[in-house]
C-alpha cells in the first residue's frame, strides 16, 4: 500500500471529481488483526515528501513490522499479527467538539501520540473511547491494545 492510497487531500481532484470534505468527526477505527484507520483533519508526523502530512484518511501500522512506518503496508498479514480490534480499556470524556485538527506524532521507537478531539471505534463498530490525547501502540506488543503499555521498550522496537 503506498502513501498516495492512504490519503486524499482537501484540495485534490480525482478524475474531475471534487475532493472529499473534512469529516465533521475525528475517528480512529480498530480492525481485527490489522491497522488503525484514521479519519478526520489529520496532521501526521512522518508523512512522505509531497504529502505534506495533511490528509483526511490514513491506515497506520500497529503490528510494528511495516516497512513504510507510520503507514500500514499490509505486513500484518505476513507476520500474522493478532488482535481482535477491541479496546483494552474504555472510557469517555466529554468533548467540546468532535472535529478540528487531529495530530499524530511518532515517539522515537515508541508509540503514536494522538492529540485533538477524537473517538476510537472497535472493530465491532462500538464507539468505546472519546478523548483529546492518547498514546497508541505501534509495536504490536502492548497487552492493552490499542493503547501503549511500554512493551516497545522490552521488545526492542525500532522505527525509522
Amino acid at each position: 500500500m503506498s502513501n498516495k492510497q492512504d490519503f486524499r487531500f482537501k484540495d485534490e481532484e480525482k478524475d474531475g471529481v471534487t475532493a472529499e470534505v473534512t469529516p465533521a468527526k475525528n475517528e480512529i477505527t480498530l480492525t481485527e488483526n490489522g491497522p488503525l484507520y484514521f479519519s478526520g483533519d489529520l496532521q501526521i508526523d512522518g508523512a512522505a515528501a509531497g504529502m505534506e502530512g495533511v490528509g483526511l484518511r490514513a491506515a497506520l501500522c500497529r503490528c510494528g513490522k511495516s516497512k513504510n512506518k507510520p503507514f500500514c503496508d499490509n505486513s500484518h498479514k505476513a507476520v500474522e499479527f493478532s488482535d481482535e480490534g477491541a479496546l483494552g480499556q474504555s472510557g469517555e470524556a466529554a468533548l467540546e467538539s468532535s472535529g478540528g485538527p487531529l495530530t499524530v506524532k511518532r515517539i522515537e521507537n515508541g508509540p503514536l501520540i494522538v492529540s485533538g478531539n477524537f473517538s476510537i471505534r472497535e472493530a465491532s463498530g462500538h464507539e468505546g473511547w472519546r478523548g483529546t490525547r492518547a498514546a497508541l501502540c505501534r509495536c504490536g506488543e502492548s497487552k492493552n491494545k490499542p493503547f501503549c503499555d511500554g512493551a516497545h521498550k522490552v521488545a526492542g522496537f525500532e522505527a525509522d
